[in-house]
């Protein structure tokens, strides 16, 4: 059996499909070793997933990590405002990608949906920073890199 990327993403999706609970399957963590070998932990995050700081301004930080092993790539994510946060690490129980560059923009796409929306007339200055984080995230988006 060959080891490309599409290869390692199609077996760990059979993984995934064969064993109801994946995640804490014991057959199913021994499959994956034997696919990912020391790439990935028992929980089946990345062990290296440098982290690029997207934005950090007034209380606000977002940043995205990508996870790489065997050519494979996935990403994870967070967040934080002065009142809430999220946060996700690049696994390979989530979406994989076979580039660094796809897994950015999914990486990017997925925090920019995953960030609040303030609703209330209280919460003005927090939307106005959550909006000036969303506008910087999005800038890679609209201005892909030239090299």
């Amino acid at each position: 059996m060959t080891n490309t990327p599409a290869d390692l993403i199609r077996r760990t999706d059979e993984i995934r499909e064969h064993f109801p609970h994946y995640w804490r399957d014991e057959q199913a963590q021994a499959e994956l070793a034997a696919i990912w070998g020391e790439a990935i932990n028992p929980q089946g995050v990345f062990v290296d997933h440098p982290n690029e700081v997207l934005y950090d301004r007034d209380g606000c930080k977002a940043s995205i990590s990508i996870g790489t092993a065997k050519g494979v790539f996935a990403f994870g994510c967070s967040y934080q405002t002065p009142t809430q946060g999220y946060g996700s690490a690049p696994s390979i129980w989530d979406d994989l990608f076979g580039s660094y560059s796809d897994a950015r923009a999914a990486a990017i796409e997925f925090l920019l949906a995953r960030l609040p929306t303030p609703e209330g007339q209280h919460e003005v200055s927090e939307r106005v920073r959550i909006d000036r984080m969303r506008n910087a995230i999005a800038a890679p988006l609209r201005q892909p890199s030239l090299f």
